[in-house]
């Protein structure tokens, strides 16, 4: 497939012909004809409708668009999106090159030209980005939203008033805080923050769009703190979730996300305060959502989270039963495609092991484990999440070495001490240098060592033992 803008444009014009003279509907509903109008926007993104290739891109997938759209609007929920990216791209032609806008479509577009859509080279830019997010998401194209970022970014630093200044910069920092996700660059997440900062700074006049914003820096900052462990991002993402919840204190994810903000920050400053804070915000955001809420999996998990912390602290056992309970309402809320299911086991097998460390009941510590395999199981990434759930389950076969329980895969002395280790150096490889988590699983790890050691009397467990201390000690 080619991919310079004429040739582009005409492979996109032979599929309308032939889904025009064949009723061929897969040449224009398929997943390559996303793909070729993913290209075709992105090559007229990047230098703007200032070109005769550039309009002959966007009419192309213009009409893409509508004849989607003419196919769909009688059997799918997505033809409202069709029909509007297709009157949103007629718009930006109308705009710079009107001779392209058939009659039947110049209406509606001329509406959208009047009320400011389009009408300038920087607001032209900023449509570009939003449509490249979109199909960057479509079509899962990388290239789409690098593209997107650049148009975002240069309609926004044009500044000439025509553009909407929160939602041209929200969607910026979704753009980039994307682009992080898939690739990893500590500056993506940086600008992503500088960008919803701006969004915050145009929101506040406008107070009913206020809390969405104020919600984005709060997990934008959260995130950094877990790359970075700078306790001034947590401090100020909690400010910002509440800030989100007294914006509207009946919307549960700001309530799930400031539970879980103040859960994290006790894990690392053990202010009791803030794990009473935690489990209030965590059963607000469940009793925020219907019984049937798809978004209610996530509240439970966050709840359990907040009330195994507090149950280590306080050791109230009313708190181990409601963790556990919390824990299963979220595995048993949510599907086995449900791409969070990794973190609700993983979460569900800490409720169950805080409550075995308490009552050294081994079938409670079995649960556990078997929460924990299917949590890694289910895991399809190489991130931090895995790298959590492989550090539970080694510490939890090391309390079954412990119990004196017959390790998993048969009775020879060690073999679960031998999977843990294995673990732990796993999760180690998964997390950053700079890890919040790093120094406890490399502690941990030490640990398991040094009682191999103890068990099979391998110099070179006590070595390694010796060196993670000295290393903790020198950082």
């Amino acid at each position: 497939m080619s991919d310079s803008s004429p040739d582009i444009a005409a492979q996109i014009d032979e599929r309308i012909r032939r889904y025009l003279d064949r009723n061929d509907q897969a040449a224009i509903l398929d997943a390559e004809s996303l793909a070729l109008a993913s290209q075709a926007l992105g090559h007229a993104g990047r230098v703007g409708m200032s070109t005769t290739a550039s309009c002959d891109l966007v009419r192309a997938v213009a009409w893409l668009r509508w004849f989607r759209y003419e196919e769909l609007h009688q059997r799918s929920p997505d033809a409202g999106t069709e029909h509007e990216i297709a009157v949103r791209l007629f718009t930006l032609l109308l705009a710079v090159a009107p001779e392209m806008v058939p009659d039947g479509q110049r209406s509606v577009a001329r509406s959208l030209l009047e009320a400011g859509v389009a009408r300038t080279a920087a607001s032209r830019d900023v449509e570009f980005g939003e449509l490249l997010l979109r199909a960057t998401g479509e079509a899962g194209d990388p290239a789409a939203l690098d593209v997107s970022i650049v148009c975002y970014q240069r309609g926004l630093q044009a500044a000439d008033g025509t553009v909407d200044a929160l939602s041209g910069w929200y969607n910026l920092s979704l753009a980039l805080s994307r682009r992080h996700e898939l690739a990893g660059e500590p500056g993506d997440l940086d600008a992503a923050i500088s960008a919803v900062r701006h969004a915050l700074a145009a929101a506040l006049p406008r107070k009913a769009e206020e809390g969405y914003v104020w919600q984005n820096l709060g997990v934008l900052l959260q995130r950094r703190f877990d790359l970075s462990g700078d306790k001034a991002d947590l401090d100020e993402a909690i400010e910002a979730m509440t800030a989100a919840v007294r914006c509207d204190p009946t919307q549960a994810a700001p309530l799930v996300n400031l539970g879980a903000g103040y859960r994290t920050r006790y894990e690392h400053h053990s202010d009791p305060a803030d794990l009473d804070r935690a489990v209030t915000f965590g059963q607000a955001a469940v009793d925020a959502l219907r019984p049937d809420s798809p978004d209610r999996a996530a509240a439970w998990s966050m709840l359990g989270l907040a009330l195994t912390a507090r149950h280590a602290c306080t050791h109230d056992d009313r708190d181990a039963t409601a963790a556990i309970t919390a824990g299963a309402n979220a595995v048993r809320g949510c599907g086995d495609s449900d791409p969070d299911r990794v973190m609700y086991l993983s979460n569900y097998s800490l409720a169950l092991h805080g409550c075995y460390r308490r009552t050294r009941d081994v079938d409670v510590l079995l649960q556990a484990i078997g929460a924990c395999r299917q949590a890694i199981t289910h895991s399809t990434g190489g991130d931090s999440k895995l790298a959590a759930c492989l550090a539970n389950l080694a510490l939890y076969l090391t309390d079954q070495h412990r119990a004196g329980h017959v390790d998993r895969g048969g009775s020879s002395p060690g073999n679960g001490l031998h999977e843990a280790i294995s673990l732990y150096r796993r999760a180690l490889d998964l997390t950053p240098r700079n890890g919040p988590d790093r120094d406890r699983y490399r502690s941990n790890l030490a640990d398991a060592l040094r009682t191999r050691y103890e068990l099979l009397g391998d110099e070179a467990d006590l070595d390694a033992a010796i060196d993670l201390g000295e290393q903790d000690v020198e950082t």
